[in-house]
């Protein structure tokens, strides 16, 4: 595939550097080197604290944290627009539930927990105000702290338990990321076979780190993914799938990456061919 783009920007994670100084080391680099020229030209931006890449904040912590509030403060700007327009709670309920409370799922996938949470947090109070502003007439400002805890359990409940289905961004935001960083591994994981005729993509994404053990990964999503793992287990009491057990085991996430070697089909044609996203590790509690 040939590298055809108009533009393009550049991290240069550093501590003794500027943005300034970045962008002048980067253009020095493209004019130096003969395989650059065709880029030297196109104007590149460079950062020392972090880039977007298809929309997910790529960077340092504080970088990306800021990056996340930023985005998820216009939901919650849009959350107030809606609830002052919309005179009728049916309409308003589909709104927070369907547009604004999902708003932030693809961040959620693929930005670390840590780093995200306090301000999902902060969009989960503000839509759970707009729905019991616009249900009771504002008349909740008299509630007692416990009837006000059961609303809000009411309101994020899916509805075969009970609920109206809104579900906790912040919750929610701890498995979707698992759940795609786990799919992430498992599919690194069917593709770090050496000797197989596809390139050994785990060599070249998530280089020096072996997918089949775990206590060795060392790359920042990786070592989020293992954080997330023990949140789960410690927090939520989900269970391990497979013949993991306890909260100290990294067996599971060992079989995310390791199980995905089974499914290269034998020269008879026989072996597990479902997808590595089949291959989670972890299931909430009934």
């Amino acid at each position: 595939m040939d590298l055809d783009l108009p533009k393009f920007n550049c991290y240069v994670p550093a501590n003794r550097l500027d943005d300034d100084q970045a962008r002048a080391l980067l253009k020095d680099t493209l004019a130096s080197q003969q395989s650059f020229l065709d880029l030297a030209g196109m104007d590149a931006g460079a950062s020392t604290k972090g880039l977007r890449v298809a929309g997910v904040p790529i960077g340092d912590d504080a970088w990306v944290t800021k990056f996340v509030a930023e985005k998820v403060e216009a939901v919650i700007l849009d959350v107030g627009k809606i609830d002052h327009v919309l005179t009728d709670g049916m309409n308003l309920y589909h709104m927070m539930r369907f547009c604004q409370n999902s708003r932030p799922s693809f961040l959620a996938r693929n930005t670390p927990t840590p780093l995200i949470s306090d301000s999902l947090g902060s969009l989960d109070a503000v839509i759970l105000e707009a729905m019991c502003t616009k249900g009771t007439g504002s008349t909740h400002m008299d509630w007692t702290h416990e009837l006000r805890s059961v609303c809000n359990m009411k309101s994020q409940l899916p509805h075969h338990r009970g609920g109206f289905g809104i579900a906790s961004c912040a919750g929610s935001a701890i498995s979707d990321f698992y759940a795609s960083t786990a799919s992430l591994v498992g599919w690194l994981g069917h593709h770090s076979n050496a000797q197989q005729d596809l390139a050994n993509l785990a060599d070249v994404w998530v280089q020096g780190q072996d997918m089949s053990n775990s206590e060795s990964w060392t790359a920042p999503i990786l070592t989020a993914l293992k954080c997330s793992h023990a949140l789960l287990l410690a927090e939520y009491e989900c269970t391990e799938w497979g013949p993991a057990a306890g909260p100290a085991s990294s067996d599971a996430l060992v079989a995310i990456a390791g199980l995905a070697g089974s499914q290269h089909p034998h020269a008879d044609g026989t072996g597990d061919r479902n997808p590595p996203s089949a291959l989670l590790s972890l299931f909430l509690p009934p």
